[in-house]
């Protein structure tokens, strides 16, 4: 603020867009988290998908973009693997298409695009083994079948 009233009191003008532009970066260098990069990154490592597939791929691609790490990147993959429902994760690489040892590996896109194709999967087994869920889009809730979560975890394929 001490610069811009010394400006303004050297002869510039309030509407001098120079001044202005040169007030309000200093103000966002002043003023933004600096760690910002740093702590979105923290939180894309400790990131673990809940119940809503939709939403873990939102909230782990925002993080990615805001902690400035390609979607692509090896390491961005690995954290994206252990992030995901470990059955999901096996199901993903226990998919036909899927090759370890493949000269190019998968794109974030094809490991999104297969982990929705093998929830859909299990959505679609869980409604022919329950069939009294009450809507064939939703996963049967806990309330409902109590033993569910000792499904074994090979549940996916």
């Amino acid at each position: 603020m001490h610069k811009l009233q010394a400006a303004m009191d050297d002869g510039a003008l309030e509407t001098d867009e120079d001044l202005w532009d040169s007030f309000i970066e200093r103000f966002k260098l002043t003023f933004t988290n600096q760690n910002q990069k740093e702590e979105a990154y923290q939180k894309l490592c400790k990131l673990k998908q809940s119940e809503s597939l939709d939403d873990f791929f939102a909230g782990f691609k925002q993080l990615a973009n805001e902690a400035g790490v390609p979607l692509d990147d090896k390491g961005t993959i690995e954290t994206l693997k252990h992030a995901m429902n470990k059955p999901l994760t096996r199901a993903v690489i226990q998919s036909p298409d899927y090759n370890p040892n493949a000269e190019i590996p998968w794109t974030f896109k094809k490991w999104e695009e297969q982990a929705r194709q093998s929830h859909a999967k299990w959505q679609a087994t869980t409604v022919m083994i329950y069939p009294n869920v009450s809507h064939p889009c939703r996963t049967p809730s806990l309330s409902l079948y109590p033993n569910l979560h000792l499904w074994p975890s090979n549940h996916y394929h």
